[in-house]
This record gives structure tokens, C-alpha cells and sequence, in this order.
């Protein structure tokens, strides 16, 4: 079909959105498996859990966060989005109170939630006040669940290491969800999970359901480039796959393409795109590639910008997969002065697949672009030469698995030449050998004899009388009689020795050489740390001293004392005949530790020293025993031993509730009861009750007698009696 002639063409709404997540339902599609998996396991369980949808960038996770906030999931699920690239809290009472305010919004109840006293109450306790909070929060959801979504959840391994808050919030969000009904925790961010810090993530994310979200399959791309524009844009035939074959359902760059298309349809004044429209569209990507794309590139290394690049070469003209022997055969064959590690090849490339750039062949095991957008793009701006130009321009040094071509050919020749002058030395000295013999045997003197002198090791100078007869193995004509034989080499004691030589008798000495040696005296604080000497455990401890230690080589020892950190001392050099000393304070093991209790508010003490209110997370531990008091009002004291590492880097103690007391309150003539703030009886005259131990507010309203205000101190299995005769207060 031919599109509208430009005097009757009325432009065309863009509705395609690049750059921002997809809040708009009408414009989201496709995602019904992944819908379905996070209403599975959120729909008809109480307990609680938390999801993690993993993906790489501009992959479409964040747009599914914004579809549940719309309600994707149903009245009965309340959901709360918090975006951690905006939060700007400095510390937890400010995260907190962020994190209590969206959620508050969420029910519609901001000010019955969010009042004053909670402020106060978390300014000057942000974790207690925020766990009193998750109680109201739990009365006001009802049946509902509810479902706290943060994106970018690696964001708080930041925040922490900045200080910006501590580990106690994961910690009692972790509590938050383990210990109530109906909490849903929902994550999106990277697929690096092995990157997480354990000591902040144990709690979370080794309970985790992961879940990755990748492209559009092919009927969600088809309505995504079709149903947005129905009635106003048609597709010339085969055009259609042309774009799924350029961004393969990558629901970022299909938004790109089709926006784009839309501009370029308004700017023709037509109607009906065709297959040169759309490379038309593709060449201006090219050349003015999108910032997303600049980025991308940027971040890759430099073993996978080369593999990519030698990947777009190969299939440029053959769409066939690439095997990694052919991007090393390639990079030889070309010469483009690396050498490529096939094995860290291998590695990279699945690295790539893994990040959506590249697919895998099952059957071949070899590898092509995932997007022909990306691949032409590479071919043009990101060639193997432009790759290597980028390379040589950046400072530092190569990644592991190149090799610089140049340097290993020289280091070749340097080998070829070194084994040149050894031949060389070799023949010379062969020759030489046998001139001296040839000589020796014309011009030797009468009374002669033939001295061979080896040593272990060779190459030690020899000396007979004071004269250097060779370096050993070394044999040679020398007059009979009574000499003295010296032989001399680093690093070993000096050898000499009385020889009687005797007229036409040939002589051979061997001769082992000692190492000169030196002694090491190894000392630590505290002390008794076992010793391992150049890879060989001792079986003796600090302090210590080994004598005879050669000084021919260079020594390494490593201490280890449980509960302590080991300790690697290397390089260390032995002083002949002399003593080195090496030593090491040692620094304790450290583990993380958080600390719930039951109730929660808990008051701990670790070691006599009070470190805050339950659930609270200490970052560092010293590995070993440690004594722990929780001490919690109208509880008895909870006291015990832990042993630290604890499983989980977890510990949970139960208080057990003192014995009620018994409150009796006689009013005359009568009034309205109020005990902490709750109604108990109208018209009250004898009211008896038990209350748990503590301080409790007795209030008394009276029409006629006004209002009376007293707290009241209730002991463990005690009674206390309170008698008021309001007749006797003034009208």
C-alpha cells in the first residue's frame, strides 16, 4: 500500500516512550510469565517472601515495578515503590521516616500513621520507632498484602558503605518480613548477585526467589511496533520482522526504533513505512548513536570490546555463528598484535551472552549479535582496527588473556639469540678446551700431572695456589707436587683443601658445596601462632628460631593463630651468618552479627557494653565466646553464651514475660477508666485488673469532676491499690 501524498497527510501522535519506565498500561506489553511467577508466589501466602527480578540494563524491570504500582496485581496487594537513585537520606532516622511516608501515602492514611509522637519516637530511636510503625501498618493492611518494591536494591550497599545509614535497616526490614503476615519484599537490579556483600544480603537474598527478565518474546514486539499506532501507520510486507530482526524484542531499542520511524514518517509525510524507511532510520542511529549506546560500549573491556568487534567482522557477510577458535584464528591471521587466550575468550563470551549482547548457537556452540542494530553499529563505529586504536590511546595496562604479538616475537628472538650465544660459548670453549690440551700436551712440564675438579653445584670458581684454573666442572694440566685447592662461590662456604699431586697420576675431586647460612627468629603478639616455613607447616609456634637457613634463597613464612587473622611474610632475605627477625601483631577475626529478639525493643548488651535497641546489627564481632544480656520491661532478663561466627550471622533471643501484678482502683462516686490510654470502663467504681510489671497511666474523667492523672508502678506478682474520692476535688 503507498502512503498519503504529503497535502493530505496529517501528522501522527508518537506515542512510544524511550528513556523513561512505561507507567502507561496501554503501552506495556508483553511480560504475562513474568506477571504470572510474582502473583504465584505473592497470591494465597501469608508468610511473606521476597522476589528479585534481575536483568541488564533498559531490560524492562523497572517498568514492571511501575505496572504493579498501578494495580497490576489485584486490590487485594498493596504495593509501595521506593526508587533508591532519589533517596537522600543521611542516616536511618531519615530513611525511615522516607520509607514509613511512602508507605503511609500508599493507604491513604498519612496522618493517622505519620503523626507527631512517631516523629519524635524516631528521631530519637529511628529502628524501635520504625518496629512499633510495621505494627500499625500490619493492623491497617487487614487481608491485604503488602509489597515494598525498591529499585536498584544495590544501591544500599552504598548508602551503608557512605554511611548515608547502617546495616540495621536491612536488618530490620529482614525481621520485618520474617516475623509478620502478608510482607512482600520485590527487588529489581543487576544479574551480578555473586557481587553482593553477604554481610549485608545473608538475610535477604539467600531466601530469595530470582527471576530474569530479558526480551519481549516475538508476539509482544509485533504488538508493541503494531498496536500503539493501529489506524494511522501500516507496515509495507516483511517490514515488520526487519525491525524484530534489528532489536530481537530488546524493549528498549524496539521503543527507539519505532519512535524514530513515527519522526521520520512525519518528516515524508506518509503513512506506510517500507524497508528503506527503516534503514534510513537505522543509518541515523548509527551516526548519531544514542547516549545508552555510548554507554554500553564505555563499559565494556577490553578483551570484550575486541571480541564483539571480531564477531561483527566475521558475520558481516555470513550470519553463521562465531566459534571463539575463530576470533583467536582471526586475531593471528590478521595480525592484529595481540595475541588472544582462547580460554579467557571462552570466558568473555559467555559473559556477553549472559549480558544479552550475544546469542548462543546450541548446536555449534558459537556465537552472533543478539541485535542486528548493535551489530551494524559495530561494524561501522566499533571495527576490530578502531578497537585496537581505542586500546593503544588508553593508559595502563592490558586485561588478562592479551597478549602484545610484538613482545612475545621479541621475546623469541631474545630466546633464539640467548640459545645462539650459549651454543656459541659452548663451541668456543670446546675449542678452547681442546687447544689448552693440545698445548699442554707439547709444553707440559716434565714432572705433571692432570687435575678434574666437579663440584655440586657447577659453575664455581677453582683455584689452585692461588690460580684460577677454571670455573668447575674443570680439568686442566697442573705440576706435581704439594698444593693447596680453593674453590670459591656466592653464596656457599669457601672450600680448600691440602692435594698431594703426583707425577703422571690424573687427579678428580668432587666436591659438595655448603650454603652459607643465616638464622630467622620468628615472633607474633599474641603468641603461639603456628608456623609455616616456605610452604612446610613446622609443627612449632611463636616465638621460634630456625637456624641454618640458606641465604640462597629468598624465604616466606606465614603465621595462623585460631581467632586471629593469618599472615603472610614474604620476601624475606637471610643474613649470613646472622640473625633476621620477623614478627606480627595480630589482628582478631571479625564477623558481622544482627540480634532479634522476642518481643522486639529489646535492650542488648554484648561484654557489659550496651549496643542498642533489637533488632540490631553489629558490623564487627571478634570471632570466639561472648556474653549477651537482653533486657526488655515486664521481661525477665534473658542472659547467654554465644559463639560468633553464629549461623546466619544471626541471633534471636526470647524474653519470657514477668508475672502480672494486680491493679485495684476504688473511685467514689464513679468515673470514666483509662489505662494507658485505653477506655476500660465507664463508670467505674471498683475496677480490678492484672497489668503487665512496669508503669502504666491511670486517667479518670468525671463530668462534674474534671480529669485526674497518675502514673502508677505495677510489681511483678504484687497488688497495688488506688483509692480516689473525686467529691472531695472542687466543682
Amino acid at each position: 500500500m503507498s502512503g498519503s501524498q504529503t497535502g493530505s497527510f496529517r501528522p501522527i501522535p508518537n506515542p512510544y516512550i524511550v528513556g523513561n519506565p512505561i507507567e502507561d498500561r496501554r503501552m506495556f506489553f508483553g511480560r504475562v510469565d513474568d506477571f504470572e511467577f510474582i502473583n504465584k508466589k505473592v497470591t494465597g501466602n501469608r508468610k511473606g517472601g521476597i522476589i528479585v527480578l534481575c536483568g541488564s540494563r533498559r531490560s524492562g524491570k523497572t517498568s514492571i515495578l511501575f505496572q504493579i504500582k498501578g494495580g497490576r496485581l489485584g486490590e487485594q496487594f498493596l504495593p509501595v515503590l521506593v526508587d533508591m537513585q532519589s533517596i537522600t537520606a543521611r542516616n536511618d532516622h531519615e530513611f525511615l521516616q522516607t520509607l514509613a511516608t511512602e508507605i503511609a501515602s500508599a493507604f491513604g492514611e498519612r496522618a493517622s500513621l505519620i503523626t507527631e509522637g512517631f516523629l519524635q519516637r524516631l528521631e530519637a530511636n529511628p529502628l524501635l520507632a520504625f518496629n512499633e510503625f510495621t505494627g500499625k501498618v500490619s493492623e491497617t493492611l487487614g487481608d491485604r498484602n503488602l509489597i515494598l518494591m525498591f529499585d536498584e536494591y544495590e544501591l544500599f550497599e552504598s548508602h551503608i558503605e557512605r554511611d548515608r545509614f547502617s546495616a540495621d535497616v536491612l536488618n530490620l526490614l529482614a525481621y520485618w518480613m520474617e516475623n509478620t503476615d502478608g510482607i512482600f519484599f520485590l527487588f529489581t537490579g543487576s544479574d551480578k548477585l555473586e557481587e553482593r556483600d553477604p554481610r549485608y544480603w545473608d538475610s535477604f537474598l539467600g531466601k530469595a526467589l530470582h527471576r530474569r527478565i530479558s526480551f519481549l518474546r516475538r508476539g509482544d514486539t509485533l504488538r508493541l511496533i503494531h498496536d500503539p499506532v493501529e489506524g494511522l501507520v501500516e507496515y509495507e510486507e516483511g517490514v515488520e520482522d526487519g525491525i524484530i530482526d534489528l532489536t530481537a524484542g530488546q524493549p528498549f531499542y524496539t521503543q527507539v526504533l519505532c519512535q524514530s520511524i513515527v519522526d521520520h514518517l512525519n518528516e515524508s509525510g506518509k503513512n506506510t513505512v517500507s524497508a528503506d524507511d527503516v534503514d534510513t532510520v537505522v543509518e541515523e542511529i548509527i551516526e548519531n548513536p544514542l547516549p545508552q549506546m555510548i554507554f554500553s560500549w564505555s563499559a565494556l573491556g577490553q578483551i570484550e570490546k575486541i571480541s564483539l568487534s571480531i564477531i561483527a567482522e566475521l558475520t558481516k557477510e555470513d550470519p553463521s555463528p562465531v566459534a571463539p577458535e575463530r576470533i583467536v584464528e582471526f586475531a593471528e591471521k590478521e595480525r592484529i598484535g595481540y595475541r588472544l587466550d582462547l580460554n579467557k575468550v571462552r570466558e568473555t563470551l559467555e559473559r556477553l551472552f549472559y549480558m544479552d549482547y550475544i546469542e548462543k548457537d546450541p548446536e555449534t556452540g558459537g556465537y552472533a549479535f543478539k541485535m542486528d542494530l548493535w551489530k551494524r553499529w559495530v561494524v561501522r563505529m566499533h571495527s576490530i582496527w578502531q578497537v585496537l586504536d581505542e586500546i593503544a590511546s588508553e593508559e595502563g595496562e592490558l586485561e588478562e588473556g592479551i597478549e602484545p604479538v610484538s613482545r612475545r616475537r621479541r621475546n623469541i628472538i631474545l630466546g633464539i639469540a640467548a640459545a645462539a650465544v650459549v651454543i656459541s660459548a659452548s663451541l668456543t670453549y670446546a675449542w678452547y678446551a681442546t687447544e689448552q690440551g693440545k698445548r699442554a700436551a707439547i709444553v707440559a712440564p716434565p714432572d705433571s700431572t692432570t687435575l678434574s675438579v666437579t663440584t655440586q653445584p657447577s659453575g664455581a670458581d677453582v683455584f689452585l695456589d692461588r690460580t684460577l684454573i677454571g670455573r668447575s666442572p674443570a680439568t686442566t694440566s697442573v705440576p706435581a707436587g704439594n698444593s693447596v685447592l680453593r674453590i670459591s662461590l656466592a653464596g656457599y662456604r669457601e672450600f680448600e683443601d691440602s692435594l698431594l699431586l703426583e707425577k703422571d697420576v690424573p687427579l678428580s675431586r668432587t666436591v659438595e658445596l655448603a650454603e652459607q647460612t643465616g638464622s630467622l627468629r620468628v615472633k607474633s603478639t599474641p603468641p603461639g601462632a603456628l608456623i609455616t616455613l616456605d610452604g612446610t607447616e613446622t609443627g612449632l609456634t611463636t616465638p621460634e628460631i630456625f637456624d641454618s637457613l640458606s641465604v640462597n634463597r629468598i624465604h616466606a613464612v606465614r603465621l595462623s593463630l585460631p581467632g586471629y587473622y593469618a599472615k603472610d611474610l614474604d620476601g624475606i632475605e637471610i643474613a649470613v651468618d646472622s640473625s633476621v627477625t620477623v614478627s606480627h601483631d595480630f589482628s582478631k577475626v571479625v564477623h558481622p552479627l544482627t540480634v532479634i529478639s522476642d518481643p522486639p525493643g529489646a535492650s542488648i548488651v554484648l561484654n557489659g557494653i550496651e549496643r542498642g535497641t533489637s533488632p540490631v546489627s553489629i558490623r564487627a564481632v571478634e570471632e570466639g565466646r561472648h556474653e549477651l544480656v537482653a533486657r526488655l520491661a515486664g521481661h525477665y532478663e534473658a542472659r547467654r553464651t554465644i559463639e560468633v561466627p553464629a549461623g546466619n550471622n544471626q541471633i534471636s533471643v526470647t524474653l519470657e514475660p514477668l508475672p502480672p501484678g494486680t491493679l485495684i482502683v476504688e473511685i467514689l462516686p464513679y468515673a470514666e477508666l483509662w489505662i494507658d490510654g485505653e477506655l476500660r470502663e465507664r463508670d467505674a467504681l471498683n475496677y480490678r485488673t492484672e497489668l503487665r510489671p512496669g508503669t502504666h497511666t491511670i486517667e479518670l474523667r468525671h463530668p462534674d469532676y474534671g480529669t485526674v492523672t497518675e502514673s502508677v508502678e505495677i510489681p511483678s506478682g504484687g497488688s497495688v491499690t488506688k483509692t480516689y474520692n473525686l467529691e472531695t476535688r472542687k466543682r
